[in-house]
């Protein structure tokens, strides 16, 4: 059985101790809340692409009351977007083909419990 306590989701089981049934938690199933990452899987170098990151609850339904600021990753680099009705829009442009040919993007909620949400973007010339 799965239950949500505060910003996570639970697993717990129910135990048969012989003279009463315990409640125990199995453990960490995943935030309540997670970023899902959309965007391009091919970036040119010097062109712009936009990408988005939207809250997501665990159950997958959009969170569009779900506005605090969202730190991007990409590659070594860090932004600060703050999404509006859940959803944030960024640009991308790659000045280089990064070693091993591919960029991370990578999107974090600030501040509080939630999944990540990432790409591997492939950069070309």
């Amino acid at each position: 059985m799965l239950e949500r306590i505060g910003d996570e989701i639970l697993e717990f089981k129910n135990v048969d101790t012989g003279t009463q049934i315990a409640r125990i938690a199995e453990g960490h199933i995943c935030f309540a809340t997670k970023i899902v990452l959309m965007g391009a899987h091919s970036l040119t170098v010097g062109i712009p692409a936009t990408f988005q990151a939207e809250y997501f609850d665990w159950e997958d339904s959009p969170l569009p009351e779900e506005n605090r600021p969202i730190h991007v990753r990409i590659g070594e680099n860090e932004v600060v977007v703050n999404p509006i009705g859940g959803v944030a829009e960024f640009d991308v442009v790659a000045d280089y083909v990064p070693e091993g040919g591919a960029l991370v993007v990578e999107a974090v909620g600030d501040g509080f419990g939630c999944d990540p949400g990432g790409l591997e973007v492939t950069v070309v010339e």
